[in-house]
């Protein structure tokens, strides 16, 4: 999979795609960084919408995310509603208080929580092999 990382400014987070997202065969990736809230979801949707509309394993990299309010986290659910059986929302290392509302709203029904993709990425640069 290929992917493309720019640090946020300030507290707007920055989502990072390609014309038509990061896409590599049926896989794609977004990082969102700084806060998802109610003043820049919006960007977050936009990002995912043409991901979600072809389908495959869609991945949202949250570990530089500082925090998420319920519009964030609705963003989250309207893509996972919308891709539905055409493919999966994997959400990555999302910050504890992030991961706790994914939880107790349902959210981590509809989708893949992967709390420690971070610790495998860092292991497998410094082995040189593949983290299981």
């Amino acid at each position: 999979m290929s992917e493309a990382y720019v640090p946020a400014s300030m507290s707007v987070p920055v989502i990072v795609t390609a014309p038509s997202g990061i896409r590599v065969g049926n896989r794609s990736l977004v990082h969102v960084s700084g806060d998802l809230d109610c003043t820049n979801a919006s960007q977050l949707a936009v990002a995912l919408a043409p991901l979600v509309a072809g389908g495959g394993l869609i991945g949202v990299d949250l570990a530089a995310m500082r925090f998420m309010d319920v519009r964030g986290l609705n963003v989250l659910h309207e893509a996972a509603a919308a891709l539905g059986e055409r493919g999966q929302l994997v959400l990555y290392d999302p910050p504890p208080a992030a991961g706790n509302l994914i939880r107790l709203s349902g959210l981590a029904g509809m989708v893949v929580v992967d709390d420690h993709h971070t610790a495998r990425s860092r292991h497998r640069r410094r082995s040189g092999g593949v983290a299981n």
